[in-house]
This record gives C-alpha cells, sequence and structure tokens, in this order.
C-alpha cells in the first residue's frame, strides 16, 4: 500500500460523517447515512453520494463530523455554519461517475483543507487500513 493513497475497506473504518454544501448550486446535501468515503489522499477525497446532489466541475464545502449525534437532528444546514461542531474540507469535482439511479461517484480535488487536521485523518485511516491487511495476511497464513 502507498502511503500516499489510502483504500477504505468500510465506512467504520473512519468513524466519520460527511454532509456538504454545493457552492454553485446553492444547495446542500444532509443525507449523510447516503455519503461514504471511499478513497482519499493528500490532494483527493472520493466519495460516494446521492447523483443528483451534484456535478462535474462543483465546488463543495465538505463538512465532516466525528459522531453522528449532531446530524440526527440536523433539518437543515443553518445560516451560520460555525456552529457545526466539524472540520469543514472545500473542493471540486474533477470526477462524477453514475453508478445507478441513487449512488454516485465523485472524486473531488481539495482546494483548502486544515493540513494537521487532514493528516491526522489520513494517519487513521492508514493506522486501520494497516490493521485490517495484517488480519487478511493472518487469514491466508
Amino acid at each position: 500500500m502507498s502511503p500516499d493513497h489510502i483504500t477504505l475497506v468500510t465506512k467504520n473504518l473512519t468513524q466519520s460523517y460527511v454532509i456538504f454544501s454545493n457552492e454553485t448550486s446553492q444547495s446542500d446535501c444532509l443525507k449523510y447515512r447516503d455519503i461514504k468515503i471511499i478513497l482519499a489522499d493528500d490532494q483527493h477525497i472520493t466519495l460516494l453520494v446521492p447523483p443528483s446532489a451534484c456535478s462535474k466541475g462543483h465546488h463543495l464545502s465538505l463538512f465532516v463530523f466525528k459522531n453522528e449525534k449532531q446530524l440526527r437532528v440536523l433539518k437543515k444546514m443553518p445560516n451560520d455554519r460555525s456552529v457545526l461542531k466539524c472540520m469543514v474540507l472545500h473542493g471540486t469535482i474533477e470526477e462524477f461517475s453514475l453508478i445507478d439511479e441513487q449512488i454516485a461517484e465523485v472524486t473531488l480535488k481539495l482546494t483548502d483543507k486544515v493540513m494537521e487536521y487532514w493528516k491526522s485523518m489520513i494517519d487513521a485511516i492508514e493506522k486501520k487500513q494497516e490493521n485490517v491487511s495484517q488480519l487478511f495476511a493472518k487469514y491466508r497464513e
């Protein structure tokens, strides 16, 4: 496994939940159960999202939460987004692939991020991925 490219085996590995605002279309996607992180590296993040929520070239603001408590009661995006207790990442969709009517895969090129947080998230994902790889290696023996 390359340290620059981390593959997530399941959403549970990150224990993160994501919602986003589409700054291009001025719409929000609060369907956190339908948004899944599948790949991440230091420049990109790939997500599974509802296909009607965005398109190639759109600029997104991702809100990454450690747990879903706040999301369960969130009915709409607050006007003052600073009240959300989460990390915010910004990116532009470089790739958009429709998988079926209910899900699309999008890859965002990150344009603005808090490097310390992003590095800690990548490190946590990589550590958990290594644990999974070790379990598979033991199983193969």
